[in-house]
Parts: structure tokens; sequence; C-alpha cells
């Protein structure tokens, strides 16, 4: 580590803004001769703390090189390495490893990813509360990278808000994901390939190749990976010909190729470019949907009897399907056995995800003369990707709507999206002894595409007849079919966002630094719904289609101090704001305030302490916070025109409002032990207890006619003290990693992981939930000079859980629930053989 005018960096080179907190399976080596060196040390009468620290690692959380240990943020990450020993293929693979995230994937289509207990209430929203970045550029949709295929040199999750430097929507916090950047000087790269369990296979390559050496070079990855599930599908026409989601449930097939130059021209003036292309395909994952009669003649609710029937499911949600087979209670049959095979039954036709994906970045870095550094970055995001949900509880009966014999239904939620955007940001760098500061501007532009279908075919029964007339053209003037099902929304979001942007860091004493960052926004966001019959003509298309236009401005400071007790011990405080931009429900909204929403808020506190103590290898980091979240974005009751709310309905229709008010208090703690030569043991824990506060009501529990006054109230019912849906307030994690050499160039590892996380509530009354779990997985490896052999188990345990749940709650009519509980892996295996040069 070097000293850099006062401030402890190692350079200006990297532009992608994140930070790690490193989950290592190595660094014994280092431990090793940092003990030997601060030996020699101590014979010279110098103190061993200014030494290199044994876990030393380069970040570049504010735009510049530094030692983690260095900066005031609590962050956590992987390295690639380590993401390939563990088979991490997926954020919820990743969020297994770190504590105070989580992720969720219901879908393809719908996935969230939650920090320090805030996620997003309205899952279908447009933007996230977790902001994502690849190589400096932002992924408003979750569905527009697959990290498991890419070539990363480390994924970074960032806690607590990051507005001011990463901008719209790092509400809670940033996933970053850093690729691999090209090597100026040697030949490099790898083969690989893989098999295992459950017709799981992986091949993957890099080439890394200067083509001036020193000055230019070029970096090329390409990766194929395919699985057929875990969970066994009932369906008997689930290996049958036709079969979209065949075999077992879950898999996946998928590939991506990677494309990454770099001109290091002179010390002045360096640019590097990348590209990433996906095409992907993943199967409907395992789930089993259940809750009270209806269409389907079945009731599994267990508590809140109403009508003749229980309304609400209270208590564990069951950890296997079996619960939805023998005699139930139904208002319509009596006690009947459901007819459903047992198991886990999904109509082959459905899926989760299927289409391509790509991200362009170039960034330029431009020094004309100390002490001023011009950068420039541009990105470039696209998708177009399908996805079918299969809604029937049963897809072997028929769903009969009176006279009408609908077959089997599916909820093609997001089928016909689409996304694009583009993105220049300009700043401008200034350094000189006891300052550090950066200005910039970042404009960037989207369109969004929300594209929803319903689809009805027949039972028993692969084929899709009269699928291409579903997606009937969208366009003014175009024809306007009339029939039950089929397109039912399309949504066109444009923005046009602007931002101002500044960093700077003063260096108060010789021990105290103190930062201010902030970011001024500017939005302009029109909302047009191309799903509207013309006023004058019902057959057609509107040739004027309504267009909502919004225009917000907000700034985001954040406020940092850090004290230096000793070089391998760090304090700090600091206050941030977070922004999650409002938008619009639409000029179809009868009751005007209700077309648009309001943005959600948080201010959020913390004081935390990084420290390495080099007598005993141990790296150990924790910090407290407290977050007041306002103005939350999530479901509200749809009010009648003059602002009344309905009291009788037939489907609780609901829009996007603002509901209320959260606070959030919580710790972490993130270590790494080398206990010796060989042994490492990695560790974690976070508690986030998000509590609703005093005087918050859900609406729709209060109208949907599904309490009975005993189990909730049958008006409004408060859920002020509740726990916020979908967030486990406690997780941890533990790793014990054991290394050795063996020969002159040879060595092996053997590692077991364990993570844990308490139960998440399905719905805001805290009625029911998703049980807690606790997982296990094993890798080990051996290096035999370039060759490499890996193998990995996880969930080694088998433990059959669920992952997370969908909860419904008037949409199926009054009184009417619906539950969805996903279901994780079952135990996997897989074993690769790479070489590399």
């Amino acid at each position: 580590m070097t000293l850099r005018n006062g401030f402890k960096t190692v350079g200006l080179r990297a532009f992608g803004m994140a930070t790690v907190s490193m989950i290592a399976l190595s660094g014994v080596a280092a431990h090793a001769q940092d003990a030997e060196m601060a030996d020699d040390a101590q014979e010279r009468g110098e103190p061993a703390t200014n030494l290199p620290r044994g876990n030393q690692i380069i970040v570049t959380a504010r735009t510049f090189e530094e030692d983690l240990q260095d900066v005031p943020i609590a962050v956590s990450a992987l390295t690639g390495d380590a993401l390939t020993q563990r088979a991490a293929d997926d954020l919820g693979d990743i969020a297994d490893n770190i504590v105070g995230f989580a992720f969720e994937e219901f879908t393809g289509l719908l996935a969230q990813p939650t920090i320090r207990g805030q996620t997003n209430l309205r899952v279908t929203s447009p933007v996230s509360n977790v902001a994502t970045y690849l190589d400096g550029i932002y992924i408003q949709r979750n569905y527009l990278i697959d990290q498991g295929l890419l070539d990363l040199e480390r994924v970074e999750v960032i806690k607590g808000p990051q507005s001011a430097l990463y901008g719209r929507n790092s509400f809670a916090g940033v996933i970053n994901l850093v690729s691999r950047t090209p090597d100026l000087d040697e030949i490099t790269g790898y083969v690989r390939a893989g098999i295992g369990t459950d017709e799981y296979y992986e091949a993957s390559g890099t080439i890394n190749i200067p083509i001036v050496p020193g000055k230019v070079a070029v970096l090329a990855h390409a990766a194929y990976q395919e699985f057929d599930g875990t969970i066994p599908n009932s369906h008997p026409l689930a290996d049958a010909e036709g079969c979209i989601t065949c075999g077992n449930l879950g898999g996946f097939e998928r590939e991506t190729y990677q494309v990454t130059l770099l001109a290091d021209l002179s010390e002045a003036f360096s640019f590097q470019a990348s590209y990433f292309h996906t095409e992907r395909f993943q199967e409907h994952v395992a789930n089993v949907s259940f809750g009270t009669a209806g269409l389907d003649p079945y009731n599994y609710n267990n508590c809140s009897p109403v009508g003749g029937q229980n309304r609400l499911y209270c208590g564990e949600l069951p950890s296997t399907p079996n619960f939805a087979t023998g005699a139930q209670s139904s208002p319509i049959l009596g006690a009947v056995p459901d007819p459903r095979p047992e198991g886990f039954l999904i109509d082959p036709r459905a899926f989760g995800l299927r289409g391509p994906t790509d991200v362009i970045s170039a960034r330029v870095d431009f020094s004309p003369a100390d002490p001023l550094t011009l950068t420039y970055q541009f990105g470039y995001t696209f998708g177009n990707v399908d996805g079918r949900g299969s809604t029937s509880r049963d897809p072997l009966q028929p769903v009969v709507f009176g006279p009408v014999n609908l077959g089997a239904l599916f909820d093609s939620s997001g089928t016909g999206s689409e996304f694009e955007s583009f993105s220049h940001d300009m700043r401008v760098t200034y350094e000189s002894d006891g300052i550090y500061g950066f200005v910039g501007v970042n404009y960037s532009t989207t369109s969004d595409i929300e594209s929803n279908v319903t689809e009805n075919y027949p039972i028993g029964t692969l084929d899709t007849p009269g699928e291409e007339n579903i997606f009937f053209p969208i366009g003014a003037g175009l024809p306007f079919p009339n029939f039950f099902l089929g397109r039912r929304t399309f949504l066109e979001r444009d923005e046009d966002i602007l931002s101002f942007y500044g960093f700077l860091e003063v260096q108060a004493t010789d021990r105290l630094n103190l930062t201010f960052e902030g970011r001024y926004t500017i939005e302009d966001r029109a909302t047009i719904d191309r799903f509207t019959r013309e006023p004058g003509d019902p057959t057609i298309q509107a040739l004027n289609p309504p267009r909502d236009d919004i225009t917000e401005k907000f700034f985001t400071p954040r406020f940092t101090a850090s004290y230096e007790m000793t070089p391998d011990n760090l304090l700090y405080a600091s206050a941030a704001r977070g922004v999650k931009a409002g938008g619009s429900n639409g000029l179809g909204v009868p009751f005007e305030p209700q077309q648009q929403y309001q943005r959600e808020t948080n201010w959020t506190y913390e004081i935390g302490s990084k420290n390495y103590f080099p007598e005993i290898g141990l790296t150990l980091n924790a910090a407290l916070f407290y977050t007041d979240w306002n103005d939350l974005q999530t479901t509200e009751v749809r009010r009648l025109a003059d602002g009344s709310i309905p009291t009788t309905f037939f489907v609780l229709s609901t829009v996007t409002g603002n509901v209320g008010s959260v606070t959030v208090k919580g710790a972490e703690v993130e270590g790494i032990w080398e206990v010796n030569d060989n042994i490492t043991l990695d560790f974690g824990a976070s508690y986030n207890d998000a509590t609703y506060d005093d005087g918050v009501i859900s609406q729709r529990f209060g109208l949907a006619g599904t309490c009975d006054g005993t189990v909730c109230p049958t008006g409004e019912v408060p859920i002020g003290g509740n726990q916020v849906e979908r967030t486990p307030a406690f997780d941890a994690y533990a790793g014990l990693g054991y290394r050795g050499e063996f020969g002159e160039d040879n060595s092996f590892y053997l590692r077991v992981d364990g993570s844990y996380q308490t139960k998440q509530y399905v719905d805001e009354a805290n009625l029911a939930w998703v049980p807690d779990r606790f997982l296990m997985n094993l890798q080990a490896g051996v290096t035999l000079g370039n060759i490499n052999v890996r193998a990995v188990v996880q969930n080694l345990l088998d433990e059959r859980y669920v992952s997370n749940s969908l909860f419904l709650i008037g949409t199926g009519g009054l009184g009417s629930t619906s539950y969805v509980p996903i279901f994780g892996l079952d135990r996997t295996a897989r074993i690769t053989v790479g070489y590399e040069f």
C-alpha cells in the first residue's frame, strides 16, 4: 500500500463503482509471510502494524482504488475464483454467502434483491430497491444479465443508500458486477468442462491476447450451461414431444459471449470497451398453488372461516406439496379427495424466461495534466424476453367460468416486453495534498415496454392453438380484437434522466477524514398506455393513446466521517438519503390522485468499525444502522372517481400507491480468521428489524372480505409493529476451508459452508410464513500444474425447502386468496476439469 497525496490509496484506475469485503478461500500463505515480516520488524524495533495486511483487498468503491479496510462503507463480495469454486450460478447462491442480503426469484421475469430488510413490496414494479451495475452500467431489469456465466473479477454488495454516487434506485444498496480486465502483457486463458447430477453440463473458455504488448489487449469469453432441475414434474406430459418445461422443474439452458478491449496507450490516455450477449431459457420453477375455493373448487386454507370456508392460511407453509392431496372442505363439493396426483404439477407449456439480452460499455480516461483526470463512460442495455406462468392449480382439470370452458390458464406477465437504455457519464477528478474530489454529469434514456398477456389452451395436450393471435400488433389505428383472454397490458415508460453529482474528501487531520457526496437528479417520465381503444371507434386502437408526463427533481446527499485509530483499525459514521423514483398507474385510473404515485425515500444512519489484527490473522468488520423508510410504494386499493373506496367488488382492483412507513434497525458483523497456514474461517451474521410503523394499515386485507374478526379485524387491518413481508429478520453464514500444497506446483483445498436465515412472513398481517432454513455446501479441488479439478455439492443435506412465496388477496373475487410457495433445488453435485495457461 502506498500513500498518494496524503490518502491511503493505490492509484486511480477503475471507473466501476464498487467495494469489497472479501470472503476469502485463501490468504493463509500471505498470513504466513506477514508473520515472518512481523518477526523481522520486531527485531528491528518497527511496529508490525505498518506491514501489509494478510487480507488486503484493493477496491474501487469511490471510483479510486483503496484498501477495503480504509473504505468507510459496509460491503461484502465474492471473487471470481470463489464464484467458480462454489458453483454460485445466481444471486440466490451469492446471497447464501453474504449477510444482510437476500434474493427472491419468483420466475425468470420477477426477481427481487433485498438489502437490510428493504424489499420491493410491489414485486411487479419496473424498478428495484437495489440497483444493479455491470462495469459501471446501470441494469434496470434483473433479467438483463446472467452473472453465473460471465467471466467476473468479483461480485460486490454495497449496503445502505448509495444514491449520491450511483444514482437512481440504489435506494437500499447496490449489487456491482465487475468483469475481468484484459492483461496487457501476457497471453493467458483457460478452458473448462463440467458434468453433474440432473443432466448438468457446462463448457467455458477465456482467452486473453496482448495485441500490442503493454498497450493493447483483448479478452474473449464464452460459456454454455444446461440443467434439468431437481424436482420431478408430476404432469403426465412432462416428457412428451412438444413440452417446453420438460422433465424436472427449474432447469435451464443458457449461453453467453463476452469481449473486452483495453487500450492503455499512455499514462495520460486509456480506453476500455466491453460487449456482453446472453441467450437464456429457464424452465418453470417448482411451486404449488393453493387457496380459497373459486373457479377451482378445492380450499386448502386453515384459518379465518367466512362464508362457509377458510379464507386465509395461518402458520408455517408446508415444506412438501403433499398437503394438496386428500379430503378438503369445500362449500361447492364438500369433503372430497383432490384428483391431483401427489407431487408438483406444472403444465409443460409454461416456462420462466427465454430471450436475448445485450450490454455494451465503453470508457475513456484522459489525464492531460496533474491534478486533473477526465473520464467518459457510455452504456447500452437491451432485452427482449418472454415468460409464461402456469396459473391453474390443477392443469389436468379445465377452468370453467359459467358456460365457458377455458381449459388451462397461463399468466404471461412480461411476455412481449422490451427494455432499452442509453447512458452517458462525464466526470472531472481533482486530487492534491489533503483533498480528493470529482464532479460529474450523467444523462440516460430508457424505454421500458411492459406487455402482459393471459393465455388459455386446451387440457390434455401440448398444443398452443391461436398463440399468434394473442399478441396482436400494437399501433395507432390498428384493429383491436374483441376476445375475453389475450393481451391485457401494453404500457410504455420512456424516461430522460439528468443528474449532477459530486464527491469531496478532505483529510482534516492525520487520522480524521471527512467526505461529502451529493447528486441532484431531474427525471422526465412519460407513461403511454398503448392498449387503449379509440373513443369513437372501439374496434381500433387509440389514434392518440393517453400519455402521463411527470417531472421529478430531488437531491440525495451522503456524509461520512472516518477516524483511523491505528493503521489497521478504522471507525466511521455516515448519514445518507436514498430515493426510489415515483411513477404512473396510467390515466385510465378513475381517481385522479391515484394516476401517479410519489417517490419512496429513506434516511440511513450508520456507525461501523473495520479492523485487522495481524498477530492472529483476523479481519473483523461490524456495523450498526438505523433506517427511516417513508412513503412505501406498495399495493393500494383502486378508488372510485370520487375518491371513495368501493364497498363491494367482484375482483379487488389495485394500483401502486404510497402507503405508510417502516423503521429498520440492525447490526451485522463479518470476518475472516486465518487460523494458521492452512485453515481459514470466514463468517458473518446480520440482524434486520424491519417493522411497519404505528398507524400503518393494510387496505387490501380490510376490503377483501377474508378476515373473520378473530384472526384479523373485519374492518381496517392495522399492521404497525409487524415485520415487513418477504424479509428475514436474521441470517448468518460460516465457511471453513483447508488448503495445502504438495509437490512443486500442486495444491488442494477442501471447504464446507453453512447458511441460515429465519422465517419470512408471506403477508403484511404476519399470518403465514416461509419457514426458516439451514443449507450446507461442500467444495473440494486439486491443482496439478496447469490442470485443476473442482467438485461441488450444493444443499448437502438434501433439504426440501420453500425459498419464498407469492400471496394474492382479492384478485379472484370477494373473499379470495391464493398462496404460491416456491421451492428451492434439492441436492446437486458437479465436477469440472479445467486447464489454465
